[in-house]
């Protein structure tokens, strides 16, 4: 049975590393990658047959490696820029090899069968959209900050004009689809609550 999660992140992303821990005291298998680091410490290699209709392949990191069909969740989080791994290459040649990776690699991640993410990259990309936010938040009755301008698991931040007992107390400012939350006090609660939710298991491969 899957029951691999894939943290997608930065190396320096805190954050992830508060759920990485709750999820090896739960003894569940835990592979890290940025798909940036794309090269000599990260490599892959999928395929996808007419019969069969799931990728399969290997992903490498320095220290470990995975199957797609051994993936159950992916935590995906903040992900380096592609474009960074190819910084000292021309422009051109850089934009292309970035171009590559994000829709090889990054194709691959995005798109494997039955797993469950956390959140999917287009759901965060939708999210991230503060003028959709705003729009949103008005339509549900919320109190929003006069605004202009020249969802999923998120982090909402209110601006509290009073004791919060009332609704006019609050003004929905936006939400942070993959805010830092490691400092609030009750970061403990939503490390397990994140554990909790990539902890799965899936039986056989699709």
């Amino acid at each position: 049975m899957a029951s691999t999660v894939l943290v997608v992140t930065a190396l320096e992303d805190v954050t992830a590393d508060r759920v990485v821990a709750a999820l090896n005291e739960r003894e569940v298998p835990v592979v890290r990658v940025d798909p940036a680091d794309v090269g000599p410490v990260l490599m892959f290699g999928f395929r996808l047959d007419a019969g069969r209709p799931a990728w399969r392949g290997r992903l490498r990191t320095a220290s470990l490696e995975v199957e797609p069909g051994e993936v159950a969740a992916v935590y995906y989080r903040r992900p380096a820029p592609y474009g960074s791994r190819f910084a000292h290459l021309p422009r051109q040649q850089r934009d292309f090899a970035a171009a590559e990776a994000r829709h090889g690699l990054g194709g691959v991640l995005n798109a494997l069968s039955g797993v469950r993410y956390v959140n999917h990259p287009a759901a965060v990309a939708r999210a991230e959209s503060k003028p959709a936010q705003l729009r949103r938040l008005a339509r549900l009755g919320l109190r929003i900050p006069p605004t202009s301008f020249g969802l999923v698991f998120g982090c909402f931040d209110f601006a509290l004009t009073g004791d919060g007992d009332e609704p006019e107390h609050w003004t929905a400012i936006e939400c942070n689809p993959n805010g830092q939350w490691g400092w609030l006090p009750d970061a403990d609660d939503i490390t397990e609550a994140f554990a909790e939710l990539l902890t799965v298991e899936r039986k056989g491969r699709p």
